[in-house]
Order: C-alpha cells, then sequence, then structure tokens
C-alpha cells in the first residue's frame, strides 16, 4: 500500500467514525431544540387528576386479590421500618450525649393479632469522663397502622 492509499483510508476512517457519532446523537435526540420533543411538565392538578384516574380504573378493572386495602396502604410492613422509626427516636434522646445502641434482631419481632412490632435494641450512653458508659435495655413497639411508636421504654441494665 502506498503512502496515499494509508492516508486515505485514515482519513476515511476518521470521517466514517465521526459521522456514525454524529448521527447517533441526532437520532438520539441530542441536537436541535428540546422544546419541541419534550411536552411540558404537569401541575399537581393534572398530577393528582391522573393518579384519581388510574384509581378508579385499578378499582373498576382490578380482581379483588390485587387490590390493597386502604387502611393497609401507609402500614408499616417490614421489621427493619419499625427499626427505623425506633431509630429515630434513639437518637432524639438525650440530644448532645455521646450513644450507641444495636438493635436485637432475635428478639424483634411482629405481632399479627395486634398489628404491633415490638423492637429491642441495646443502648449505651457515654457519662461523664472517665466514668464509661450507662448500659440500657430498649423497647419500642411501634403501631404497623399508624406508624406511631405507643411504648418506648429505656431501662437500665
Amino acid at each position: 500500500m502506498t503512502p496515499k492509499e494509508k492516508i486515505g483510508v485514515g482519513i476515511f476512517a476518521f470521517v466514517l467514525t465521526n459521522l456514525s457519532i454524529v448521527l447517533t446523537l441526532y437520532f438520539a435526540g441530542h441536537f436541535g431544540s428540546k422544546s419541541s420533543n419534550e411536552p411540558p411538565p404537569l401541575s399537581e392538578d393534572e398530577l393528582a387528576a391522573i393518579d384519581a384516574n388510574h384509581a378508579a380504573i385499578a378499582a373498576k378493572y382490578a380482581p379483588e386479590e390485587y387490590k390493597l386495602q386502604p387502611s393497609r396502604l401507609t402500614h408499616v410492613h417490614s421489621l427493619s421500618e419499625a427499626m427505623y422509626i425506633c431509630a429515630e427516636k434513639l437518637q432524639n434522646t438525650k440530644p448532645g450525649v455521646a450513644k450507641s445502641f444495636e438493635f436485637d434482631y432475635v428478639a424483634s419481632k411482629y405481632n399479627e393479632d395486634t398489628d404491633i412490632y415490638h423492637v429491642f435494641a441495646d443502648l449505651e450512653i457515654a457519662s461523664r469522663a472517665g466514668k464509661g458508659y450507662e448500659q440500657s435495655d430498649v423497647n419500642c413497639d411501634v403501631d404497623a397502622a399508624d406508624r406511631k411508636i405507643i411504648n418506648f421504654k429505656v431501662s437500665a441494665k
């Protein structure tokens, strides 16, 4: 191959590569005004109307076994969610004091009869310098229906 042919092949490869990149970007919609390609954002009222329409369609056509009970939509659905709720309460107890806690995953449980999560944790709160830590047991009960703590008790070990 002569030097002129090598230069010609190099230029052809360069042009072909750049042309494929430009065409890919063009057909992906990266060139031109985006306002013509995208609809304007929906208002809160329009979004609420769409949600209500979807809920009405689901209520009309969804089989009974797939419908969620309205009272269960805001329920705590797992023990870990209940632990997050209790962790927030633990972090707000004695603000400004160093503390650490660890959940007892074995003892914590959900009671189906009462629809309550019973969460247990070990809490250590820093005492004055050189005095060590206060160790406590924490009992936190979370109502699954309204996501509220109904019993929060910290007792010294």
